[in-house]
């Protein structure tokens, strides 16, 4: 059998409130001595503390839990998000449930995940970003289980990054340095709200300083090396772009390899920004990047999720996270080259 508070207790000769204050770090009135006396004994006996126990005296289970989708591109994780809210969850000594959800299931009351369907955590932070399944916040709404979501923007209850902000200023950083013919770039249409505001705030930028935006999707999956061809086409012609801004690392990294097949190299014929969760690099490039803040939404949602599960009934209004630029080497002042002579 476990050892029990009341055996530390008559081991150590002490009264069991005076046991249970000391083991539950409420000690402070005891002197060095009794409270080294009953962790000594504690350990002797190999006692743990029973959070069963402590959470049905709390009402609370002393861990927060983290959704996600059973499809690793709905659900993306980036270790520094992870880490940020590890960091908040550490500093209180709460630990953290990691739920993966199918998409049925949070749609089909029925067959509803047990994280939903059972008492198991205090809180719930949502790693969901895309394509929620149509009953999600229904369901979540409907067991009252306070709820934060991360890296997705809602009316409420949220946290995540001001891609549009993001968008301005890296377009504005190719801007200030003289650049005209910009054009933002994918390879994809992506279904995150990031690749609409990432859009918007480059035409903003682009409209605010005269100039007409330039929005060009290839329109194909993955790795596809068409997108490659299709990029090719940029450094054909007497009009070639001076600067690029791209949705995504994996966009710049086919734009790169479709200008060296042209012989084009950034910054030398051209200037390339892009967003990232940390500084780009290529092989022998390091892209000028607007950083993600992956470690203080992960702080903040945890943070803010927290407060939702002492103050269930409070709408937490939402929180938008500033990108944050960080220079490589591929951007520079355009010069009066023709197309493909060095500047």
């Amino acid at each position: 059998m476990p050892a029990t508070l009341k055996d530390v207790a008559e081991r150590s000769g002490l009264s069991l409130q005076t046991v249970s204050r000391i083991l539950n770090g409420r000690g402070e009135m005891h002197n060095e001595v009794t409270r080294e006396r009953v962790l000594r004994v504690a350990n002797e006996i190999g006692y743990r503390p029973n959070s069963s126990a402590r959470a049905m005296r709390r009402g609370r289970f002393g861990n927060i839990a983290l959704l996600l989708s059973e499809n690793p591109v709905l659900s993306l994780l980036p270790e520094e998000r992870r880490e940020g809210i590890l960091d908040v969850l550490g500093e209180r000594e709460l630990n953290l449930l990691i739920a993966r959800c199918s998409d049925t299931k949070l749609t089909n009351e029925a067959q509803m995940p047990r994280i939903l369907r059972e008492m198991m955590a205090d809180g719930l932070l949502i790693n969901y970003n895309a394509q929620f399944p149509p009953m999600m916040s229904e369901l979540i709404e409907q067991h009252r289980l306070p709820a934060i979501w991360l890296n997705s923007r809602q009316t409420a209850d949220c946290v995540f990054p001001d891609d549009q902000d993001g968008g301005e200023k890296g377009t504005q950083h190719l801007l200030q340095m003289g650049h005209r013919r910009i054009i933002f770039l994918t390879h994809v249409q992506a279904s995150h709200y990031s690749y609409r505001d990432r859009v918007a705030g480059y035409e903003r930028a682009m409209r605010l300083a005269g100039l007409m935006p330039q929005v060009h999707s290839t329109d194909v999956e993955g790795a596809d090396p068409e997108a490659v061809t299709k990029f090719a086409r940029f450094f054909q012609g007497d009009s070639q772009p001076t600067a690029f801004i791209t949705y995504s690392a994996e966009t710049a990294n086919f734009l790169l390899f479709a200008a060296a097949t042209k012989g084009r190299t950034a910054p030398r014929d051209f200037s390339l920004v892009t967003f990232h969760t940390q500084l780009l690099y290529t092989p022998g490039v390091a892209i000028d990047t607007m950083v993600l803040p992956e470690r203080a939404m992960g702080q903040l949602a945890t943070q803010k999720l927290l407060e939702k599960i002492e103050n269930p009934k409070e709408v937490q209004p939402p929180v938008a996270l500033p990108l944050t630029l960080m220079r490589g080497t591929t951007c520079a002042t355009p010069g009066d080259a023709l197309p493909g002579e060095r500047r």
